[in-house]
């Protein structure tokens, strides 16, 4: 399967893939996050990702896709406290960020996330600025441009 494979087209308009490593469930194994860079709203662009963990094999790891629900965000956040993953959508409508918080299920298997965002700030706010540095954004790694 290559990187073209793992999106479709309406994920990615713009054929731009990219990943990241990041441990969401505190077991010392990275998982990896693979996005697609598309239009999330009218206006930004962010993107569609989709979470794979490392299933232990008998000579090494593979990856496994983790079912759930699907990440789309403009920007994503490591978070401080260590705990699954940050996305920060941003409303022009009315200047503020929605933080959502995003983990795993104890068996790793499934995508979770809370009902309601776990945060909300007004863009530009000493809350939002202290938010935003204590949760840096991830940084990607291009795939596929």
């Amino acid at each position: 399967q290559g990187p073209g494979d793992l999106f479709s087209e309406n994920d990615s308009p713009t054929g731009e893939i990219a990943y990241f490593l990041h441990d969401m469930d505190g077991d010392g194994i990275s998982e990896l996050i693979v996005g697609s860079k598309g239009l999330v709203t009218d206006v930004f662009y962010g993107m569609y990702c989709r979470i794979y963990r490392c299933e232990k094999t008998g000579d090494g790891y593979k990856p496994v896709l983790c079912a759930g629900e699907t990440l789309i965000s403009s920007e994503y956040l490591l978070p401080g406290d260590g705990k699954g993953l940050l996305t920060a959508d941003f409303s022009r409508g009315t200047g503020v960020y929605e933080i959502d918080r995003f983990t795993l299920d104890k068996s790793g298997n499934r995508i979770e996330k809370e009902w309601l965002s776990e945060y909300d700030f007004l863009m530009g706010s000493d809350e939002a600025n202290r938010f935003m540095a204590e949760n840096p954004p991830v940084e990607w790694k291009t795939l596929v441009e």
